[in-house]
């Protein structure tokens, strides 16, 4: 991942491979409002594993659980 994004981008380019772009950004929006309290824009390095816990059953549950997993292990492996 680029230095230059933002936790939230870095996050929503990942996802957006399985989901689309489009999507991927709702769903960064969305579940950083629900697990953080707070928008995608305010979100730091330490907020990341809070938001991919509350993505966690939405990516099973679209993309089976093996490979939602797999989502998030590539999502952690490659974030700082």
């Amino acid at each position: 991942m680029g230095a230059s994004r933002s936790p939230s981008q870095a996050v929503a380019d990942v996802l957006a491979v399985y989901l689309g772009p489009h999507t991927a950004r709702n769903a960064v929006r969305t579940f950083s409002e629900r697990a953080l309290g707070r928008g995608p824009e305010t979100m730091t390095p330490d907020d990341v594993p809070r938001l991919l816990e509350a993505l966690r059953p939405m990516l099973c549950t679209l993309l089976g659980s093996v490979q939602g997993q797999g989502v998030l292990e590539r999502i952690r492996s490659e974030l700082p």
